[in-house]
């Protein structure tokens, strides 16, 4: 929960990248994050009797569930520039960062190749390829930059 007028001060109309995404993957994470690097408040009601409705629960297709992992690359890989390694100053966290998202990485490539799931391997290595492509782009250079409150 929180104030409409914190909501209308992140402009989550800049995040439209998020539209590209197979699945409604990370729109949350985008909104909740950008709100802390802006220093609003939030509050999260825990036993609250709602019950969440997981459209992705009832995934039984297993080309389904490969999409998701192709579309959660690629939507870590931009989340995590925008909103993690772009806004941050200090130069020994930005190589930390960028220290934990190449193991992120490395490990999941790696276990595609221990399992032998050259199809998983090839996907994750198309997302990481689209994710970069994009973050080259004029689109993303248009989007406002985030600073840190």
């Amino acid at each position: 929960m929180c104030r409409k007028q914190d909501f209308l001060k992140i402009d989550l109309e800049e995040e439209l990248w998020l539209d590209e995404l197979k699945y409604a993957l990370g729109d949350d994470q985008a909104m909740f994050y950008k709100m802390h690097l802006y220093g609003l408040k939030q509050l999260t009601l825990f036993g609250s009797g709602i019950r969440h409705l997981d459209a992705g629960s009832t995934l039984q297709n297993v080309d389904k569930e490969r999409q998701m992992v192709e579309a959660d690359y690629y939507f870590r890989l931009i989340f995590w520039s925008r909103f993690i390694q772009e806004p941050e100053k200090n130069p020994l966290i930005r190589v930390w960062n960028r220290g934990c998202i190449s193991y992120f990485y490395l490990f999941g490539l790696m276990m595609s190749l221990l399992k032998r799931d050259h199809d998983m391997l090839g996907r994750k290595l198309k997302s990481i390829k689209r994710a970069r492509s994009f973050l080259k782009s004029e689109l993303y250079a248009s989007i406002p930059k985030i600073v840190k409150k």
